[in-house]
Parts: structure tokens; C-alpha cells; sequence
């Protein structure tokens, strides 16, 4: 039976820590974004402004993108009609040492 890759991502959970934070991080900037701006919560005068509020949602969304990154990267390993086949690539390395 075949080892799993190190690649492979069986669940969420797999992801390293620092992208976890990270991700965590962003959604709690972009849920605090919006009860300011929906004024659920009073702000400091700073963030009463719109460029404040423009500042939460995208150091928000920035804080999401590397966990995107990381999913989309571990996900594409797997998908073989993007011609990224590594189960062939194997059968092809095996029927060449099976002829020397």
C-alpha cells in the first residue's frame, strides 16, 4: 500500500499553524470591519472614517489570501486534468526500471 504523500491534504486541519493564525486573524479584522461599519460597536475616531474602515476590510482580506493560497496549492496537486498526473508520471518510472 502507498505512503501518502506529505502533499496530500486530508482535511483542513493539516495546514500548518502560522496559516491557521493567520486565516483566524483575517476573520476577526473582517467581522470587526463590519460591526463598525454597520455601527453595532462604537470606534475610535480613527476608524469612524472611511479610510479606517476601508483599512480593517483589506488588511482583512490580505490576511485571507495566503490561506487561499495554501489550500488552492495543496488541492491542484491532485487534479489530474490540469496534465499534473503524478500517479503516471509513477506507473511510467515503474515500467521503465520493470524493463532495465
Amino acid at each position: 500500500m502507498e505512503k501518502p504523500s506529505s502533499r496530500d491534504m486530508k482535511s483542513l486541519s493539516d495546514m500548518p499553524k502560522p496559516i491557521i493564525i493567520i486565516e483566524i486573524i483575517g476573520i476577526i479584522l473582517l467581522v470587526v470591519a463590519y460591526l463598525y461599519i454597520n455601527q453595532y460597536m462604537t470606534s475610535p475616531q480613527w476608524l469612524g472614517t472611511y479610510t479606517g474602515q476601508l483599512t480593517l476590510v483589506v488588511l482583512g482580506v490580505i490576511c485571507m489570501i495566503p490561506p487561499a493560497i495554501h489550500i488552492v496549492w495543496r488541492a491542484i496537486y491532485r487534479l489530474t486534468f490540469l496534465g499534473i498526473d503524478h500517479k503516471s508520471l509513477n506507473n511510467k518510472k515503474k515500467k521503465e526500471n520493470n524493463e532495465e
